[in-house]
């Protein structure tokens, strides 16, 4: 499986790095805020959106009632969306808030599985609504901390726009003789334009033998 975590960081950016600090970056909810994964994804990936879960710490000063408050996150391909999640805090929670509690306030994403292209980034923004108190303003969100490692949480899967058809060669029993030499044919089919990785993964070897390969390739979209 290949779930990814991406930790919100200064300079509104978040990565595969886990805070190594004690210096929370606590940020008011006055307006959204937005995170962006870096680096870019090297490859095309389908994002699970129902696998997709941010882990998010807030804190607010005052013991005020302050009425309803929903917590909206939405998650972009770079710049367009993916999926928008609503989540109303309870008055449990909101109690939790005020003693700067070290458990989340986890929220899910729903929708279908989406494909993201190779140099695209994963966007989030958080923001407040409220209908009932304008001291909602004041909560903040804390971040970039070993205690508020506040985060996003990925679950990506393998595309199928590559197959290889047809492997062919250039000896018919298998069999290479001293000094002679063997070439294989890959066929490859590609939904999209792409710039293919080769790489050979060496299992068995014996004797003296050379392996020669291109490294990259590039193919066009439905190409053969």
């Amino acid at each position: 499986q290949d779930v990814r975590e991406y930790f919100l960081g200064s300079n509104q950016e978040m990565s595969q790095n886990p805070p190594d600090n004690s210096s929370t970056i606590k940020s008011k909810l006055t307006a959204p805020l937005t995170w962006t994964t870096t680096p870019a994804l090297t490859r095309n990936k389908i994002v699970k959106l129902s696998d997709v879960s941010a882990y998010l710490y807030f804190y607010r000063p005052f013991r005020t009632i302050i009425g309803k408050i929903s917590i909206v996150a939405t998650l972009y391909d770079d710049n367009t969306t993916l999926a928008t999640s609503t989540r109303q805090l309870t008055r449990q929670e909101m109690q939790t808030l005020l003693s700067k509690a070290k458990h989340p306030i986890v929220i899910t994403f729903a929708g279908n599985d989406t494909e993201i292209s190779y140099g695209h980034h994963l966007r989030l923004t958080i923001a407040l609504s409220s209908t009932t108190f304008p001291l909602f303003k004041l909560i903040s969100l804390q971040y970039n901390s070993v205690d508020y490692p506040s985060s996003l949480r990925v679950k990506f899967q393998e595309t199928n726009n590559i197959k290889i058809h047809d492997i062919n060669t250039t000896i018919e029993d298998g069999k290479i003789i001293p000094g002679g030499s063997a070439q294989y044919t890959l066929n490859v089919t590609s939904k999209k334009a792409d710039t293919v990785q080769i790489r050979t993964i060496e299992r068995e070897k014996t004797g003296t033998w050379e392996v020669h390969n291109p490294t990259t390739m590039i193919v066009s979209a439905n190409s053969w």
